[in-house]
């Protein structure tokens, strides 16, 4: 289809979630796929099995490097990859160009309609949304999305059509170099402290990103979000110099001010493109009215106008306000593809989800109650991995444990950072909820309504990729809309001591719909400065939550365990709990693991 499509591609870092998706989309192009990884993982095993050669483990010498090189055209390497890596220093002595993923992104899109969607939240589901309701409406795109979607097949849709939907971050100027011609902006927000110092350098960023729209194009914004306000603005300046991330031979000139609808902006000897805004203003051209975010049985729903004109009737299999403005954004791309309103309202009402964006794991309950324990894709795949494990009620707990309190656990060698944790299991992508065989445990769960309707004396997991304090917010939100008296239970795994000593005060607020507050040891990633802070920072800011505790990372799942026990099977038992893991480290894996506890004896 175009040039790079027959070249033999190497990708350094192949089954990571950033390069994973791209070397499929140039596999199924045509062209040559090989590459290497540090682990094996679902992904390096899904492109093996597409027949793609790849190496897992460290390094090999030089001439083995060399050796795998041969007849490659291009290398493309993880961000995640220092200037140093073996690999990298071969593949340029070789003389083999090498390109990073942002450098590669804007050759593997230039012959689209390229559809950026970008933002600080929100990016995955929209982006998921949209690629479904183009599919059914037979666009046959090609995708890009940074989370897995069971009705996608994964993060990648490899489509034979012209329109190219990716996720586009801001991270590391991702999108920097990226020419679209429909760029999306869902919300913008001071986010990744360790590269943006400030909200303006956030916005900077975005205003350079909204530049770059295609002349002709189209820029869809969410209306209501501040931080679209001050990038609208800052693109509607005449003079504004270029962004940091621009250069002068790139940077476009200013347009003149843009509408908050419909309308057109541009300038006088510059590209000119369409800003098409959304959200629950008055003033927005597609609007949410009469809007039921969620009433416990996980959909969402409202009446949606364009121009002031009802359309139709949205309605959404997942919760919150904030869904329905990633399916309006959905909806207003859609439209400007071609696609019907009517037809896209049908399609956005099948959206199940994406991994870690409110995502069922499973159930517990004793076997005194009428209802057995089921269990979500995730933790049946870690359930059996357990010798023995089985999704069977239980009986009852009269294990006691320590009462949960707002004084913080001693710190230990044993309680540093969470670089040492275990790492996740790649998502799974199993479109239906449905529990391991065992004796007394119902066949089959489609969702944790039906398995539990009542909700009684029961534990409920939900799993969330919240890492950020608006994210958690609105999570939040969204689970004590659910909960249906039941308690809410957060449990935090920071992420980045950057984000978590700058947002520490965000932090300490975001937690004002759960009923207790479990923190646990911060996921360093990338970093290894812990700027002096550590989890009990945020335990001793945290005020609305009835109780609210530090506890280290290894003891994290015990600790649960027994609280939970407590809770439900004790004297005087909670009407039950929703209990949501939260963040973007390893912390996915405390849900399916607690499961596992929670099925095993008290003193195992």
């Amino acid at each position: 289809m175009t040039r790079h499509r027959t070249q033999h591609v190497h990708f350094l870092g192949i089954g990571g979630a950033g390069l994973s998706p791209l070397a499929q989309i140039h596999l199924a192009g045509g062209g040559t796929v090989s590459g290497s990884d540090a682990e094996e993982s679902p992904r390096v095993a899904t492109l093996r099995a597409r027949g793609v050669p790849v190496r897992v483990g460290p390094p090999p010498a030089a001439d083995a490097i060399a050796a795998e090189l041969a007849g490659v055209d291009v290398v493309v390497a993880s961000s995640a990859l220092p200037d140093d890596h073996p690999e990298i220093v071969a593949a340029r002595r070789l003389g083999l160009p090498v390109r990073r993923r942002t450098e590669w992104l804007p050759e593997l899109t230039a012959d689209y309609r390229l559809v950026a969607v970008a933002g600080s939240h929100g990016k995955s589901t929209t982006s998921a949304m949209l690629a479904l309701v183009l599919r059914a409406a037979g666009l046959d795109p090609t995708a890009v999305i940074g989370a897995e979607v069971s009705q996608l097949g994964g993060n990648a849709l490899t489509g034979a059509g012209d329109v190219f939907v990716l996720e586009s971050d801001e991270y590391g100027g991702a999108f920097a170099g990226l020419e679209p011609t429909v760029a999306v902006i869902t919300n913008v927000e001071w986010e990744h402290p360790d590269i943006f110092p400030d909200a303006a350098a956030v916005q900077a960023a975005f205003t350079a990103f909204a530049r770059r729209v295609r002349p002709g194009g189209r820029l869809v914004v969410c209306g209501d979000d501040p931080g679209v306000a001050a990038v609208l603005a800052r693109l509607s300046t005449p003079g504004t110099p270029p962004e940091p991330s621009e250069t002068p031979e790139t940077a476009p000139v200013a347009p003149e001010p843009a509408t908050s609808a419909a309308g057109t902006t541009g300038a006088a000897a510059g590209p000119a493109f369409s800003v098409i805004d959304y959200g629950f203003g008055a003033e927005r051209h597609w609007r949410a009215v009469d809007v039921d975010p969620t009433r416990g049985d996980d959909t969402a729903r409202a009446v949606v106008l364009r121009g002031g004109e009802e359309v139709g009737t949205l309605t959404l299999g997942v919760p919150g306000r904030h869904s329905v403005l990633n399916a309006l954004a959905a909806l207003a791309v859609a439209t400007d593809l071609g696609v019907e309103p009517a037809q896209s309202l049908a399609t956005l009402a099948t959206y199940t989800g994406a991994a870690r964006r409110f995502e069922f794991v499973g159930f517990w309950r004793a076997a005194d109650a009428p209802v057995a324990a089921a269990l979500g894709p995730v933790a049946a795949e870690a359930l059996q991995a357990v010798p023995g494990a089985r999704a069977a009620s239980l009986a009852p707990r009269t294990a006691a444990s320590a009462p949960l309190t707002a004084a913080p656990a001693p710190l230990t060698a044993g309680s540093g950072p969470a670089i040492a944790t275990p790492a996740a299991p790649a998502p799974v992508s199993a479109p239906a909820l449905v529990p391991m065989p065992s004796a007394g445990a119902p066949a089959a769960a489609t969702t944790t309504a039906d398995a539990d309707p009542a909700g009684v004396h029961s534990l409920e997991i939900i799993d969330d990729y919240a890492h950020h304090p608006t994210e958690i917010r609105l999570t939040l939100a969204a689970a004590r809309s659910r909960a249906r008296g039941r308690e809410v239970w957060a449990v935090l795994q920071p992420h980045t001591y950057s984000r978590f000593a700058a947002m520490l005060d965000g932090f300490a607020t975001a937690f004002t719909d759960a009923d207790r507050v479990y923190v646990t040891d911060i996921y360093a990633a990338r970093e290894t400065d812990d700027l002096g802070r550590h989890p009990t920072d945020l335990v001793k800011r945290l005020s609305d939550p009835v109780t609210a505790a530090y506890v280290p990372w290894l003891a994290l799942v015990d600790r649960l365990a027994a609280d939970v026990r407590t809770a439900l099977t004790g004297p005087a038992p909670s009407h039950g709990v929703l209990l949501l893991t939260l963040g973007a480290g390893t912390i996915t894996t405390v849900g399916p693991r607690l499961l596992a506890a929670l099925e095993a004896p008290p003193d195992a």
